[in-house]
């Protein structure tokens, strides 16, 4: 697990602000959505530019039931299919 995932699951993760801006994401989205599940800092997710594809959307539509901090999301410039 890469740093950054583990100090959101961890609640460690101190800003309310994350940006994956130009970030191929899908190979760690269901790790970062399960991390997100847990976290009460976070209220603005910000995914845009990421490719982030269908899989991925599923993963975070499950996370945004459970989190009900994440308030402001960005998945614009995207192509999901």
């Amino acid at each position: 697990m890469n740093t950054l995932i583990e100090s959101i699951k961890n609640n460690t993760y101190y800003s309310n602000t994350l940006k994956y801006l130009r970030y191929e994401i899908n190979f760690d989205i269901k790790e970062l959505c399960e991390a997100l599940k847990t976290n009460s800092f976070i209220t603005f997710l910000d995914l845009s530019e990421t490719h982030i594809h269908a899989v991925g959307i599923k993963y975070l539509c499950e996370t945004l039931k459970v989190n009900s901090f994440i308030t402001s999301l960005d998945l614009s410039c995207n192509f999901i299919k």
